[in-house]
């Protein structure tokens, strides 16, 4: 399986949604990491697990799988809407647990 096709069958896993709308979010996904300098090979990507469920800053519950970020200024785990006021910034992978 490619990393792609990893992506699509956890979001068909963990939500409700069509192959269509599974294969969409996984592609913005892999996007998003390309952005982030992630090294991706069909293959392969390595990408840290966030295990809180929810922003440390506004508080907003994470959608399981979703892309968020580690902001190492302060130590939390913010949605990307929090971490556009961080310069640095790492990516993380929420997915729900169980």
């Amino acid at each position: 399986m490619t990393v792609l096709e990893i992506i699509e069958r956890t979001i068909m896993n963990e939500i409700i949604c069509s192959t269509r709308v599974a294969k969409i979010m996984a592609t913005a996904i892999v996007e998003e990491l390309e952005k982030e300098d992630f090294e991706l090979t069909k293959d392969t990507a390595t990408i840290r697990r966030a295990a809180v469920p929810c922003c440390q800053n506004c508080g907003r519950d994470f959608i399981s799988p979703e892309l968020v970020y580690f902001a190492p200024i302060d130590g939390n785990i913010v949605c990307s809407e929090c971490a556009q006021i961080h310069q640095d910034r790492q990516l993380r992978f929420y997915v729900r647990e169980g």
